[in-house]
């Protein structure tokens, strides 16, 4: 765990400093839009600036108190135009409040204006006035301010970008350093007097002087204390190897890049003043394939370690949605990586903008992601190149919840994310492509990592399966036997009952397929293979034996695995069966109080309820399938002529 640093007077109450608060809505535009009035010899205009809320709700209080200073120190006043009925203003603050009511519905365009005595100058922005309880929009930024040696060059425009041109809610940041040229404390200097929180992250000795602390973390957060009330925040640095690297090799070494203080996950838990919802947005920062030949593999690491994250913080914090500011350094939402990050069913409904880079040629490497979220607009800033071509952009989306009132639901449909099918008897190979998403596989064997030779990411992923030899750990072994699971590497290892290797999929977010998904694997294998069985109506031990083999019953009830208890490969397997309780829970079994096989009746047998999915308790046998339907009808007139 990293030490934790704020260097904007969070601790003290962000109300205390100029920009104060607004518990209204999301955030506003405003700036010294009036400019200097009037002329005085040797006297220079005041200037005004802050971020209002520009949504107010019934009911919730309002309150904007904007900054204002004068070159020469003069003494200020404020006035006001257009006051609404529901407010009252200070005219020695400049400050605005109030409790509007729904008589007051409707928008309303406000002017403050500051004056020295001579000169004035003024902020307008609007404040729409919605009933309670209505989802208002926040606005979110991601920028890699990719400062490079031309920071002096680079730094009054980033804040204009931030401050006045978009003026968000929470903005990541990447990229801005630490250390000797400690750009994060100019930024923490620059916003220290306005409505936003600056949260950097010391990797070293928890100091905050800046002289004796190496600042490596380059994800810092701002947050906008007008809309939200920051609860808690954190860092966890992205170590490697973070799984078993026999399973999940990447060639990461000591010292490479995602081993370094540069690569975080960053986040701060916060509430939302004006619906009183919470959020913990995370920041983050992928490695680059231009730099680390392994980065897309570590890519995945990174994923699977930001979804380990976010699954653990949903049972520290109380509920809330996330969101995900990022530079992915990834050009294709179709990237591995952050197909898992868009399908994962950690999280609600996702989705994402990816705009284009600085570099025409480019696709997009910088995203939004939200979990549960609407993102009503999104948009990226091109007035800001800076001074390398690769520069990136500033990149906005506004999020919020879509409650069902009209002004605030956009007219787009709701976000698809992937599900498993319904018929898990049939599955086609469109199944198997979502069931590789869905369970990870592609982090690991996807169109561009292909770990072990296998790529199940590519459009003729069967061709990387089908009687092909496995080249990686398990050499001999064949990922896909047609018409037989039980010999196929891929079902062994997404079951985990593979003898060789590791796992699939592997690492911090699950160790193997559900049994639902393994099923689809254990029927679509034998589905390859035409079916030749046969109903046998008065079938021998011999025959059952013969099915248990050849389905894969053994295993896990054989030789090598008994599960609840149950060896079918041994010689006293029918004893083990016909009238035999079924497994206790000392002996791993679920079915306490079931009979396994009731003699002469087989709708009544465990056995019979397992290998055709019709148990109410444990797992389907074989795992996570069904029989064929001739073999599961020889097993009920076995059961029957008992």
């Amino acid at each position: 765990m990293l030490s934790k640093l704020c260097l904007t007077l969070l601790c003290l109450g962000i109300a205390a400093c100029g920009g104060g608060g607004g518990y209204g809505g999301d955030d506003g535009g405003g700036g010294n839009t009036g400019g200097g009035t009037g002329t005085s010899p040797g006297n220079q205009a005041p200037s005004i600036s802050g971020v209002p809320a520009t949504t107010a709700q019934v009911d919730l209080a309002y309150i904007f108190a904007p900054s204002a200073s004068d070159p020469e120190g003069d003494s200020l006043s404020f006035s006001i135009n257009s006051l609404p009925v529901w407010a009252q203003f200070d005219a020695g603050t400049g400050t605005l409040t109030g409790m509007p009511s729904s008589n007051d519905l409707g928008i309303y365009d406000i002017q403050i204006t500051v004056s020295d005595g001579t000169l004035t100058a003024s902020l307008s922005f609007p404040i729409t006035l919605v009933e309670l309880g209505t989802s208002i929009p926040f606005k979110a930024m991601t920028f890699n301010v990719r400062i490079g040696a031309n920071w002096a060059g680079r730094e009054d425009d980033i804040y204009t970008v931030i401050e006045v041109e978009h003026a968000p809610d929470i903005v990541g940041l990447q990229e801005p350093r630490g250390g000797a040229s400690d750009q994060q404390a100019d930024i923490a200097a620059h916003f220290l007097a306005s409505s936003y929180a600056f949260y950097r992250w010391d990797v070293d000795t928890g100091s905050n002087d800046p002289a004796d602390v190496d600042f490596t973390n380059k994800n810092p957060i701002l947050v906008n204390t007008n809309r939200f009330l920051v609860l808690d925040f954190d860092s966890e640095i992205i170590e490697v190897p973070v799984i078993d690297a026999a399973s999940y090799d990447c060639g990461v070494v000591a010292g490479s890049p995602i081993n370094t203080a540069t690569r975080h996950h960053n986040w701060v838990y916060v509430e939302d003043r004006s619906t009183g919802h919470k959020y913990v947005f995370y920041n983050t920062h992928y490695i680059s394939p231009t730099f680390e030949p392994s980065a897309l593999c570590q890519h995945a690491l990174q994923t699977e370690f930001l979804l380990a994250l976010i699954a653990r913080n949903k049972t520290v914090y109380e509920s809330h949605k996330v969101v995900i500011l990022c530079d992915c350094n990834v050009g294709s939402p179709e990237t591995e990586s952050l197909n898992f990050l868009l399908l994962e069913n950690y999280i609600d409904d996702w989705q994402y903008f990816n705009p284009v880079n600085a570099t025409p040629s480019a696709a997009g490497v910088d995203h939004i992601f939200s979990g549960g979220l609407w993102i009503y607009n999104s948009y990226y800033d091109s007035s800001v190149a800076g001074s390398n071509a690769s520069d990136h952009r500033a990149l906005i989306a506004e999020l919020g919840f879509c409650d069902g009132t009209p002004m605030m639901c956009p007219s787009v449909s709701v976000p698809t994310v992937a599900a498993l099918p319904a018929d898990l008897d049939n599955p086609v190979d469109p199944d198997m492509e979502t069931v590789f998403l869905l369970g990870g596989c592609t982090l690991c064997h996807g169109a561009l990592v292909g770990l072990g030779g296998l790529r199940l990411g590519v459009d003729d992923w069967q061709a990387e399966l089908i009687n092909v030899v496995s080249s990686d750990v398990c050499t001999g072994s064949v990922r896909v036997v047609e018409g037989d699971p039980a010999a196929s590497l891929l079902y062994l290892k997404t079951t985990g009952m593979q003898d060789c290797g590791g796992s699939m999929p592997a690492g911090l977010v699950s160790s193997t397929l559900t049994a639902d998904a393994a099923g689809l694997i254990y029927t679509w294998i034998r589905n390859l293979e035409t079916d030749t069985s046969t109903v046998i109506v008065t079938p021998t031990d011999a025959d059952v034996a013969s099915i248990f083999s050849t389905a894969g019953c053994y295993l896990c009830h054989g030789n090598n695995e008994q599960s609840a208890g149950l060896d079918l490969e041994a010689a006293d397997w029918r004893d083990q069966l016909v009238g035999a309780a079924a497994g206790s829970a000392a002996a791993g079994g679920v079915c306490t109080g079931s009979v396994r096989v009731v003699a002469n009746n087989a709708m009544s047998s465990l056995l019979y309820q397992k290998v055709t999915r019709t148990h109410s308790c444990g797992d389907s046998m074989p795992f996570g399938a069904t029989l064929r339907a001739n073999d599961a009808a020889t097993i009920a007139n076995w059961i029957n002529n008992l």
